[in-house]
């Protein structure tokens, strides 16, 4: 993917996150939560995922968790995500969103699929983010 053909997909996406208040939650240490997003999203990508994946990425904890709190946007605007990331980005989102605390036991539990992969793949993105930003940070 060029960088033109990053930006028209993104940048319109980060706009959104910005506008729903993500450049203002605080994520883990002195840091917001659009870094984070934006950080998983990154790694995603510079691990050759599909866009898609790289979506969910950028949108990953936006209904909240198990342990990240804050919803950012109702469940009842799941139709709205789907518009703008896609179908399958929107269900990878929601599905990360509704694990348990342990993770990579939930992921491990669900049958053999490409949901499974992409949970899996998420989830490592997401721990790995926050491992490197401590590193660099300490």
């Amino acid at each position: 993917m060029t960088d033109d053909e990053y930006r028209e997909m993104f940048i319109p996406l980060i706009d959104y996150l910005k506008d729903i208040g993500c450049d203002k939650q605080q994520h883990s240490g002195n840091r917001n939560l659009l870094h984070h997003l934006v950080g998983v999203s990154v790694l995603l990508s510079e691990r050759g995922c599909s866009d898609d994946l790289c979506k969910a990425g950028l949108f990953h904890s936006i209904y909240g968790t198990a342990i990240f709190k804050p919803k950012m946007v109702s469940l009842e605007d799941r139709d709205k995500i789907k518009d703008l990331i896609g179908v399958w980005a929107e269900t990878l989102v929601y599905e990360f969103c509704m694990l348990p605390k342990d993770r990579r036991a939930g992921i491990y539990a669900l049958e053999e699929s490409p949901l499974k992969d992409d949970l899996y793949d998420l989830a490592h993105a997401n721990s790995d983010e926050q491992r490197i930003w401590k590193e660099k940070n300490q």
